[in-house]
């Protein structure tokens, strides 16, 4: 169940008027298009991630 703000609810509301479509189909569009637009963010964070964890791993071997 997602929640979403008074005002996030209005928007769509008149947004879906507008274009003519249902809310549902504009809410659907809208998180697919974010979800897209920060793919490469989340790619780009994972690979950090797992460039930290190797660098660590490197470090510990390193017998300081």
């Amino acid at each position: 169940m997602l929640t979403i703000s008074k005002k996030n609810k209005y928007d769509l509301k008149i947004a879906s008027k507008i274009m003519g479509v249902k809310e549902d189909a504009l809410f659907e569009r809208a998180i697919t298009f974010y979800l897209h637009a920060i793919k490469d963010k989340i790619s780009l964070k994972n690979e950090f991630d797992n460039w930290d964890v190797l660098s660590d791993e490197a470090f510990l071997k390193m017998n300081f």
